[in-house]
């Protein structure tokens, strides 16, 4: 089973920090990455983190930011998708593009996002939390929404089975 949330928000950018990768859409809707993530055009690899200031065989080395600022500026967040098992998160995109990130560690988280007003993050081993904070931001609690090697019951925000 897949965790699924529908979005329709434009594409707005997409920064490198040196560690972390952040895609920037309207409405608040961002995602972090802190590691690998590729990015696939019609069913075919179009871009992956790792080759972003690589020469391969050029004279200038590539700048993923620059390009995938143009390629993707027309573009719609169309869904995002959690898988139960692993955690790994798809981003499907309008133009038939669709961003892959894997949760990479045991231990480490790989990736956090904001979706209608709501916090996840892929922790290691395929969990995927969702962070509430009190109305005074006194106090911030994470939750496991799916992982955890094996049964659980998914619950987000609505009290379903699919992202709110």
């Amino acid at each position: 089973m897949e965790l699924r949330a529908e979005a329709r928000v434009a594409f707005e950018s997409l920064e490198w920090d040196g560690y972390n990768w952040y895609f920037t859409f309207a409405n608040g809707t961002w995602f972090r990455v802190d590691d690998r993530w590729r990015l696939l055009r019609d069913g075919r690899i179009a871009a992956a983190s790792g080759d972003h200031h690589q020469l391969f065989g050029r004279a200038a080395a590539v700048d993923l930011v620059a390009e995938l600022e143009e390629s993707l500026s027309s573009t719609e967040l169309v869904s995002v998708e959690v898988d139960d098992f692993t955690g790994d998160l798809r981003l499907e995109l309008s133009s038939d593009y669709l961003l892959e990130i894997p949760i990479t560690s045991r231990g480490y988280e790989s990736y956090e996002f904001t979706l209608h007003g709501q916090t996840y993050i892929g922790a290691g081993g395929g969990e995927l939390r969702v962070t509430v904070t009190t109305p005074d931001s006194a106090f911030t609690e994470s939750r496991r929404v799916i992982g955890g090697f094996g049964t659980h019951t998914p619950k987000w925000a609505d009290g379903g089975d699919a992202l709110p």
